[in-house]
């Protein structure tokens, strides 16, 4: 089928594959883990805003509070963001989208754009969610991650690599985090309810260890990879 005429629009051999979960699900990891062995890129929205906020440009300064505070920014924002980011060279084969779309209007913004080919659900429960990610630590200095349970550093606070400070995000203290749960939940899980209608989502456990999440991941997607339409029903 010919796409829509739009400067949105995309080469179809574009193939996109989704991570959605609640933060501290492990979904990042595992978006980085596939697009490894896809050898496309991997992208967070979290990535990116950071990125204009540490650079202080604009659109950093737009979104600055909301990020800090874990509060979701703006559709409009994000959908644009994202819509330019997809028109870039290096994703033309393919992209695996970390954490977006978020809300319902996110997800027609994408559709619009084109729509993914597998849409991979990492669940974890709140209060594993909670204890994940309020423990994470980043050297401030060469932005090492370290986890005060699963990661610690040799010297409490102190980087292994450089002997930076390490710092906790102001989005992942425990009350932002249960903030940011509720918000998910709201938003997220009508996405999910769609792609499942849609024969798109594969649910995996993201309790279990890395690399058993990854090989579950891997045998669930595989059947995505060559199939123009792999779910038969709709």
């Amino acid at each position: 089928m010919p796409s829509r005429n739009s400067s949105v629009s995309l080469p179809k051999k574009q193939k996109i594959f989704l991570f959605l979960g609640p933060q501290g699900a492990g979904k990042g990891t595992q978006a980085e883990l596939l697009a490894a062995r896809l050898d496309i890129p991997a992208l967070s929205t979290g990535a990116l805003y950071r990125h204009e906020i540490e650079e202080g440009t604009r659109l950093g300064r737009l979104v600055e509070n909301e990020v800090k505070k874990g509060l979701l920014v703006q559709d409009e924002i994000t959908n644009a963001l994202i819509a330019w980011r997809l028109r870039q060279a290096d994703v033309q084969k393919g992209v695996v989208l970390d954490g977006y779309p978020r809300t319902l209007a996110q997800t027609e913004a994408l559709e619009y754009i084109n729509s993914p080919v597998a849409v991979i659900a990492v669940t974890v429960s709140d209060a594993v969610a909670v204890q994940r990610i309020s423990g994470r630590r980043i050297c401030g200095t060469c932005n090492a991650h370290y986890h005060t349970v699963f990661r610690p550093s040799h010297e409490a606070g102190i980087c292994d690599r450089c002997e930076g400070v390490l710092h906790q995000r102001p989005d992942d203290t425990p009350t932002a985090v249960k903030k940011r749960l509720t918000v998910y939940h709201e938003n997220t899980e009508p996405i999910l309810a769609m792609y499942d209608k849609l024969g798109k989502l594969i649910e995996v456990d993201g309790g279990q260890s890395v690399d058993d999440v990854a090989a579950k991941v891997w045998v669930a997607v595989r059947p995505y990879l060559t199939k123009k339409h792999p779910h038969g029903h709709h």
